[in-house]
């Protein structure tokens, strides 16, 4: 059985405006949000590797050196642990208050403020720990954060689909990294991979996809850049080994039906409602497929929370039917009808797919309330062959016991749905929603001439010849 993980992220603090990014992940908690933001400042701001100093790593792998680049491959997944922990009794001894605050924002999120009377001192002690690992993350190398990807969910993973963002304007904000140097750094990671020279990570195969921003092709069209953020997506691809696109409607625009609004005149919102037009038309005759953030979550603006509603991209889909489009996120407990109405959508639209990533599979009622739904959803649409499992790692870190999330799904499904099933849902799906199990598809093709090119000795299995 392949295991492919279609939602996942090794980005590090220096691939996005990292401390707007980590107010408005929990823009709908606020304590929480300036507590992660305030253990950033405190452990990890100006800290994380920078672009030369990985790409000088990875050209020491590529280049077979043994020099002291190549020495420096991977640090060990349980050195970090260690220094979590060194870090926490610091922090323990030095600032307490901080580590309470975190601490208790987080139990919040889970439990809920009426349920805090019933916490224990350890619950908080746990939960700020939990949320100080997941901060430091943010400061690793982006080769490391594969080697903690792969120990994480115990060498489980075939296939991962690391997912890079593209948030700056946005957020109003610009990542210390480069979209451009971002493409650069991640094409030698996943070749890298290709070639079995990362250390640390088993047999996975890392393959990503580009970051896209309409709002930035906006501001590049409005200045008459010479290249453009679609220019780059496209070179991407093409050129750097990239097997699709990642969106982010929270940030501030709609897939479709764009509205004039503050900052916004209407001439702007048309040209927006283009800008997704060129993208989703190239997408589809290129085989190239979509992932959106589909939550009503992490938006930039209260404004923005229903951006990237399934209705605003079933109206693309319809526009662009060839079209193979990711809402990420239908995991987790059942909120607003969106998962009921991606399910339904997708009997007439066979682009349509969804990922679970990242959400608690800590508490069983919670879990089985989810598993239900899963069940009737299935009993009347083609969720079966749709639905993909993502881990949104390491955005899930935070959650309690998310080391178990691969586990906990692989034999749950299984036991919910049958091994066929459980087959599709934990990799079948996710080759057939990227193009891999189809010789005639043109991603398909791509990758091919690129294992040809770099590595073809390494052809995997699931890359269908």
């Amino acid at each position: 059985m392949t295991v492919v993980d279609i939602h996942c992220h090794v980005f590090n603090a220096d691939d996005l405006p990292v401390r707007g990014f980590l107010h408005r992940v929990h823009l709908h908690n606020a304590p929480l949000g300036a507590a992660a933001a305030g253990l950033l400042d405190r452990v990890v701001q100006g800290f994380a590797p920078g672009f030369a100093r990985d790409m000088a790593r990875l050209d020491a792998l590529l280049g077979g050196e043994v020099g002291p680049d190549a020495a420096q491959a991977a640090q060990a997944s349980q050195d970090f642990e260690a220094d979590v922990e060194r870090t926490f009794i610091l922090l323990q001894a030095t600032d307490p208050d901080l580590l309470a605050h975190a601490g208790t924002a987080l139990v919040a999120e889970e439990a809920g403020v009426g349920a805090l009377g019933q916490v224990s001192l350890s619950d908080v002690l746990d939960a700020s720990k939990r949320l100080l690992r997941w901060v430091m993350l943010f400061g690793r190398s982006r080769l490391d954060l594969v080697a903690n990807l792969v120990r994480d969910f115990d060498n489980q993973l075939d296939l991962a689909i690391p997912l890079l963002v593209d948030l700056g304007t946005g957020l109003g904000d610009v990542a210390t990294t480069t979209g451009r140097q971002q493409v650069e750094l991640f094409e030698k990671l996943s070749r890298a991979t290709m070639r079995g020279v990362l250390p640390d990570v088993g047999d996975v195969r890392l393959h990503p996809f580009v970051g896209f921003d309409p709002l930035s092709e906006l501001r590049a069209r409005r200045a008459d850049a010479i290249e453009k953020p679609l220019d780059l997506v496209r070179t991407a691809v093409a050129e750097y080994g990239f097997v699709g696109v990642k969106v982010y409607p929270p940030m501030g625009w709609r897939p479709t039906g764009n509205r004039e609004r503050p900052g916004l005149p209407r001439e702007d919102a048309d040209e927006l409602d283009r800008i997704v037009h060129d993208l989703a038309e190239w997408c589809a005759a290129d085989d190239v497929p979509i992932t959106a953030h589909s939550a009503d979550t992490n938006y930039a603006d209260p404004t923005y929370q229903e951006f990237g509603s399934p209705e605003e991209w079933l109206a693309l889909l319809d526009a662009h039917p060839g079209l193979r489009l990711n809402l990420g996120h239908f995991g987790g407990v059942p909120t607003g009808g969106r998962p009921q109405r991606i399910a339904a959508a997708m009997a007439m639209r066979p682009g349509l797919y969804a990922d679970i990533g990242n959400h608690g599979v800590g508490d069983e009622a919670e879990l089985q309330a989810y598993f239900d739904m899963l069940a009737a959803l299935m009993s009347t649409s083609d969720l079966a062959e749709r639905l993909m499992y993502g881990s949104d790692w390491y955005m899930v870190a935070a959650q309690k016991g998310y080391q178990a999330f691969l586990q906990t799904y692989r034999t749950r499904y299984t036991e919910e749905f049958g091994a066929d099933r459980a087959a599709g849902f934990l990799g079948g799906n996710a080759l057939s929603f990227l193009g891999f199990d189809d010789p005639a598809n043109l991603n398909n093709r791509r990758l091919t001439a690129r294992y040809q090119r770099f590595a073809p000795e390494n052809l995997p299995n699931w890359l269908k010849q």
